[in-house]
């Protein structure tokens, strides 16, 4: 997470999407904020109240303050859908060690993986 934090190109403000990838404007936290509203707003109001999900990446998704904070958000929201990286990164090792070994919490080395 510090290379994360860290990283020369880590966003320090909002940026806005002007013209074509990687064409970018500063904006201001009022205005990113408005605009993030307005729109999750419309999505709700033009396609129902299940057009909203929600979906946590990594790496905030190991966080506890990131899932603490999408509980308020989902709850604040209405939003019934919830996403995470389980079911992108590591659903098919977890359907499988549930399988052989009973328990998608089992991983077990390798032989001189320790070492």
């Amino acid at each position: 997470m510090i290379d994360i934090t860290y990283d020369a190109d880590h966003l320090l403000y909002p940026m806005k999407r002007t013209g074509a990838p990687g064409e970018f404007e500063r904006i201001s936290w009022g205005q990113a904020l408005t605009e993030i509203c307005d729109r999750l707003e419309h999505t709700r109001g033009e396609y129902g109240k299940d057009a909203l999900a929600l979906y946590v990446g990594n790496p905030p998704a190991f966080a506890y303050a990131t899932v603490l904070g999408m509980g308020f958000f989902k709850r604040a929201m209405g939003i019934r859908w919830h996403y995470g990286v389980i079911a992108e990164d590591t659903g098919a090792l977890m359907a499988t060690h549930s399988v052989l070994y009973r328990s998608a919490g089992v991983h077990p080395a390798r032989r001189g993986a320790l070492c």
